[in-house]
C-alpha cells in the first residue's frame, strides 16, 4: 500500500512537535477531524493524517513507516484507527483511542460482502470500498486489549456510553486497564467524535500534553532507563521516569523469570546489596542478591530461583552481612509490601532534587510493622505522582546507622481497608505457619467495613489509634535499585549549612518552626544535633510546640530514661514520655548522651557519610517547608 498523508502544512513550521491522527473505517486522511485537531493546536503541533483502509497489514505498514519518518509525540485514533493506535510501533509516543474498535473481526462483520461508500473524499481518489471475510481473518493475530495492557501507562482513552456501533463493549474492555485518571467516560456523543466528543477529545488531550511536560516526556524503555540509571545517576531533566509495572500473583508460576542482568555479581562485589528490575515478555521480575558470600546466593538458573519475594522469604529478610535494612520485602497481588522493625523516614525527590514527598513506617521499636513506601500529603497534594512513575528515595536505616539512596518505582494506587484486610490476614497466617505471636496491631477491629473496598485507608497502618492525620494517604513504592549513590550525602550537607545559616540570622528558630507546624497541623520535626536526639533513622515526631518548653530539664530527669515507649507514643503528648522513649532507645543502643563524647560523636557520624555535629543545640530543619527553598525558609 503506498503511503499517502494529509500533514495539513498550511504555514505550520516544521520544527513543531508532531501529533498523528488516525482515522476509523470508511474514512479517511481528509476527514474534518484532522483539521479540527490543527486548528485546536496550532503553534503546539503539526498534525498529520495516513490514509489507511481496513487491511490491518497494510495499514500497520503505512502507520509504522509515517512513525518512523516523523516520530510523533501522540498518536490519537478514532474507531478503527484506536486499534490500529494500539497495534502500532508508538515507541514512546502517548497512545489517544476514541470509541476504539477493540475486536474488529465481531465488530466489523456486519459490513462483509457489501460495496461502501467512503464518508469523505480520500487522497487515492477510491471512493467504495469492500470489506472481505479474508481481511476480517488477519485481525486474528492481533491482541489490542493486550496492547493496552503492555503500554498502559501511555494509553488514554476516551469512550462513550451511548455509542450507537459499539454499546459499552470497549468501556468494558478497558476499566481496570487504562489508568483512571486518563480514562474519560461520557454519555453526550455516540460513536462518531463530534461536537461534545470533539471538546472532551480536547480536555483529554490537555491533559496528555501536561503529563508530557511534566513527565519530560513519555516512559523510557526499561534497557535506556537502565543505561540512565548506570551513566547518569542524577540526570539534569526535569520530572519524573517512568516504567511499566505490572501486577501479578506471586503464585503464577508463567511469571517466574530467571535474573537475565549480566551484571549482578560485578555489582554484588561493590555494593552491600543489589536490586534489578528485569523485564522479560512484558513482565516484571526483581532479583536480590547479598554481597555476604556465606549467606545464601540463589544461582539464576536454579529450579528454586523465581520471583524477588521468594528469595527475600527464603533468606528471612536479611540482607548482606550486616543487615544493612531490617526489613522483609513480600509480593502481593496488590503491590509491594515490605515489613520493617525499626523506624524509618524516606523523602522523595525528583531527579533535580526537589523534595517531592516524604513518608514515615514504623515507629521506633515498637515493632509494629509498617509498609514501606507509603507517601502522606495533603489529600489533593499528595499524589503528584502515578502508578509507573520512577522516584528517588533517600532512607535512613536505624539498624545499621546509614542512610541509603533508592530508585523506586510507583507499584500501587492508594489502598482500601479492603486491601488492608488482605494484608492483615496473610501476615498473621505467615506468623501462625511459623510459630510466631501474633503482635496486638494484627487486630481485626482495625479493618472496619473490610468486606467491601470503599473506605480509603487513611492512617499509615490501618489502625484507628493512629488516625491523627485524616489527610494521610499511601502509595506503594517498589525498590527498583540499591543504592543509587552519594546524591543523599550532598543533600544532607546542604540541608546543615542551610540550617547553620538560618539559625545564625533567626535565633528564635526553633520557636517560630513549632509554630508554624502547630498552625499547619504537621507533627514533623526533625532532630539534626543534639546527641541524645539525633541520629540518622531516629527521627522525633511532635504534635504540639511544647516539646519545645523546657526541654533541658526534661532531659536532664534521669526517671524519664526508664520510660518504656508507648506504641502511639508521638501522639500522645506527654513530652516527658516522648523524650524518656527517645533516650531509653538510645542508652540501650550504646549511645547514651553520658557514654558518648564529643569525639567520638563526631566519629561516628563521619563512618555514616553525614555531616558532623557543630555543637550541642537542639537544631531542627523543618524539612516539610523546604519543598521549593531556594535559600531561605519561606513560612516558617
Amino acid at each position: 500500500m503506498t503511503m499517502k498523508m494529509n500533514d495539513i502544512v498550511e504555514n505550520i513550521s516544521d520544527t513543531l512537535p508532531v501529533m498523528m491522527y488516525l482515522h476509523g473505517f470508511m474514512s479517511g486522511a481528509n476527514g474534518a477531524k484532522q483539521r479540527q485537531l490543527q486548528r485546536q493546536f496550532k503553534g503546539r503541533y503539526r498534525v498529520i493524517a495516513p490514509e489507511l483502509d481496513a487491511d490491518p497489514d497494510s495499514s500497520l505498514e503505512v502507520i509504522n513507516r509515517a512513525i518512523r519518518e516523523e516520530h510523533p509525540e501522540i498518536i490519537i485514533g478514532t474507531s478503527l484507527g484506536g486499534f490500529m493506535a494500539l497495534e502500532c510501533e508508538s515507541g514512546d509516543a502517548d497512545v489517544v483511542i476514541v470509541n476504539p474498535c477493540l475486536f474488529p473481526k465481531s465488530q466489523l462483520a456486519q459490513w462483509v460482502g457489501e460495496e461502501h461508500t467512503y464518508f469523505c473524499k480520500r487522497l487515492d481518489g477510491v471512493q467504495t470500498y469492500t470489506l472481505t471475510q479474508a481481511t476480517l481473518d488477519k485481525y486474528e493475530r492481533y491482541d489490542a486489549v493486550q496492547s493496552v495492557c503492555d503500554n498502559a501507562p501511555r494509553v488514554s482513552a476516551l469512550c462513550s456510553t451511548t455509542d450507537d456501533l459499539l454499546g459499552d463493549s470497549h468501556v468494558k474492555a478497558l476499566t481496570g486497564l487504562v489508568w483512571d485518571s486518563y480514562f474519560k467516560v461520557v454519555d453526550d456523543f455516540g460513536h462518531q467524535c463530534k461536537d461534545a466528543g470533539m471538546t472532551h477529545l480536547y480536555d483529554l488531550l490537555e491533559l496528555v500534553i501536561d503529563r508530557r511536560r511534566r513527565m519530560g516526556g513519555s516512559p523510557m524503555s526499561f534497557s535506556d532507563f537502565e543505561e540512565m540509571v548506570r551513566t547518569r545517576p542524577q540526570p539534569e531533566v526535569p520530572g519524573f521516569y517512568r516504567l511499566t509495572v505490572r501486577s501479578y500473583e506471586p503464585d503464577q508460576m508463567d511469571l517466574k523469570r530467571e535474573y537475565v542482568n549480566r551484571q549482578t555479581a560485578e555489582e554484588a562485589a561493590c555494593d552491600p546489596m543489589s536490586f534489578r528490575l528485569v523485564r522479560r515478555n512484558g513482565d516484571v521480575a526483581v532479583r536480590m542478591m547479598p554481597s555476604d558470600r556465606n549467606e545464601k546466593v540463589f544461582n539464576p538458573d536454579s529450579a528454586d530461583y523465581a520471583t524477588f519475594h521468594e528469595a527475600a522469604e527464603a533468606m528471612n529478610g536479611l540482607v548482606g552481612s550486616k543487615g544493612i535494612l531490617d526489613f522483609e520485602i513480600r509480593h502481593y497481588p496488590f503491590g509491594i509490601m515490605s515489613q520493617t522493625h525499626r523506624y524509618v523516614e524516606s523523602w522523595m525527590y525528583d531527579f533535580r532534587g526537589s523534595l517531592i514527598q516524604k513518608s514515615t513506617c514504623s515507629p521506633v521499636h515498637n515493632r509494629q510493622p509498617g509498609i514501606y513506601g507509603k507517601f502522606f500529603g495533603h489529600l489533593p497534594d499528595s499524589l503528584p505522582y502515578r502508578k509507573g512513575d520512577i522516584v528517588i528515595v533517600f532512607e535512613p536505616s536505624p539498624n545499621s546507622n546509614r542512610t541509603y539512596a533508592m530508585m523506586g518505582v510507583i507499584a500501587e494506587e492508594p489502598h482500601t481497608v479492603k486491601k488492608g484486610y488482605e494484608y492483615y490476614r496473610r501476615v498473621v497466617k505467615r506468623r501462625e505457619r511459623d510459630g510466631l505471636p501474633v503482635s496486638d496491631w494484627l487486630d481485626e477491629e482495625n479493618y472496619p467495613g473490610y468486606e467491601n473496598d470503599r473506605y480509603l485507608v487513611q492512617t499509615g497502618f490501618y489502625n484507628e489509634s493512629m488516625n491523627t492525620l485524616s489527610y494521610r494517604h499511601p502509595m506503594e513504592i517498589f525498590p527498583v535499585k540499591f543504592p543509587v549513590g552519594y546524591a543523599m550525602v550532598d543533600l544532607m550537607m546542604q540541608w546543615h549549612s542551610q540550617y547553620c545559616e538560618f539559625k545564625n540570622k533567626d535565633e528564635h528558630l526553633h520557636e517560630r518552626i513549632a509554630r508554624t507546624l502547630e498552625n499547619e497541623h504537621r507533627n514533623r520535626v526533625y532532630g539534626m544535633g543534639r546527641r541524645t536526639l539525633a541520629c540518622f533513622g531516629i527521627r522525633f515526631h511532635i504534635a504540639k510546640r511544647h516539646l519545645f518548653e523546657h526541654i533541658d530539664e526534661i532531659l536532664a530527669d534521669p526517671a524519664q530514661r526508664s520510660t518504656p515507649l508507648p506504641i502511639a507514643y508521638h501522639h500522645t503528648g506527654d513530652k516527658k514520655v516522648m523524650l524518656g522513649a527517645y533516650l531509653t532507645w538510645w542508652r540501650d543502643n550504646g549511645y547514651a548522651p553520658d557514654e558518648c563524647d564529643k569525639e567520638e560523636w563526631n566519629a561516628f557520624l563521619e563512618y555514616n557519610n553525614t555531616f558532623n555535629v557543630s555543637d550541642t543545640n537542639l537544631q531542627i530543619i523543618d524539612i516539610i517547608n523546604m519543598y521549593t527553598q531556594e535559600n531561605s525558609v519561606s513560612g516558617v
